[in-house]
């Protein structure tokens, strides 16, 4: 509902439109494709419900092109569909030639991006930028206009237009891209999983110092830290620790950096005290001078007594190796 709802309050706002990319959030690869049918069965009906009536076996190729704009390009025929159409007099040799290409316009329109969320799972509000930045650097052309419906399983949605600009492929040319993520993601088996997630197996995460890699060319991210590496907010008027602990510590995470230390053993026991020290988590075969990329991995504290802090989502930086640097 609540992608439908941010979908109407677009159209109250700008009109009707027509897009040629439809990204939405997607914690998962299915959701995008319920999203899409619901705007398709909800919204767009009335379309469906102001086609003229048709004498059988009549489809000319403008009434393609209409019901081509009129289905904003991008659908699948569902079994309403079909019905709305024969009460119009398609026959089925016309349906199946409509059905084809609404769903060839589906595929390429909507299907493409999801390659992303079906590699990395949920990515959170990373998920629908993910999509937009592989859309342009795979499919877009100039001024194209995509479509996207932010995050939408929580409390509220996001809608709106992005247009394409003429030279965009200077900035999206640039390395690392989306694909080269994907190319480089390691393959576990179901059994590895499981035990991933049943916490069975777990990463032996060491300690180390790190200085920006001299390629990296600033790339990278600043979080704000207590004493014991609770993210502080960087808002005024809440840049404290949300558990009430002491200290405030400023660090950049760099994309690709360089081990400048020996690494040093660690519990993994979710504390983050270290961060105030300048060190940062590390994972896989390292020694000093190694090349390391980040990651973004949760943290689970199993020590925590504070009532109010136990179930929270903790994030931090863990570095990897890495023998590409782009």
């Amino acid at each position: 509902n609540f992608q439908l709802q941010a979908y109407d309050d677009l159209i109250e706002n700008v009109g009707d439109f027509h897009a040629d990319f439809y990204a939405f959030h997607a914690p998962f690869s299915k959701l995008p494709i319920k999203c899409m049918q619901q705007i398709i069965q909800k919204r767009w009906i009335k379309h469906i419900n102001n086609l003229p009536k048709l004498k059988k076996n009549q489809l000319g190729s403008s009434l393609l092109k209409k019901l081509d704009y009129f289905m904003h390009d991008v659908t699948i025929l569902p079994e309403w569909l079909y019905l709305k159409l024969r009460e119009r007099g398609y026959s089925s040799e016309s349906l199946e030639k409509v059905s084809y290409k609404l769903i060839r316009n589906f595929k390429g329109k909507v299907l493409p991006q999801l390659r992303v969320p079906s590699h990395f799972g949920n990515m959170y509000n990373a998920s629908i930028w993910a999509q937009i930045i592989y859309i342009l650097e795979e499919y877009a052309h100039a001024n194209d206009i995509i479509y996207f419906g932010s995050y939408g399983s929580g409390a509220t949605c996001i809608s709106g237009l992005l247009k394409v600009k003429p030279d965009f492929k200077k900035i999206v040319r640039k390395p690392p891209k989306i694909n080269d993520f994907i190319n480089n993601k390691v393959r576990k088996t179901v059994k590895e999983y499981e035990l991933l997630k049943q916490g069975k197996v777990s990463p032996h995460i060491k300690l180390g110092k790190i200085v920006e890699h001299e390629r990296n060319n600033h790339r990278g991210f600043t979080l704000y830290f207590c004493d014991k590496g609770c993210i502080i907010p960087n808002y005024k008027g809440l840049n404290r620790c949300p558990k009430g602990h002491s200290g405030f510590h400023k660090m950049f995470f760099p994309l690709f950096a360089v081990l400048n230390s020996k690494p040093i053993e660690s519990t993994n026991n979710g504390d983050l005290s270290h961060l105030a020290k300048g060190l940062v988590r590390i994972t896989g075969n390292v020694t000093k001078g190694s090349s390391l990329e980040y990651e973004i991995r949760r943290v689970e504290n199993k020590q925590e007594t504070n009532p109010t802090a136990i179930g929270l989502l903790n994030w931090t930086p863990v570095y990897i190796p890495t023998h590409i640097i782009y």
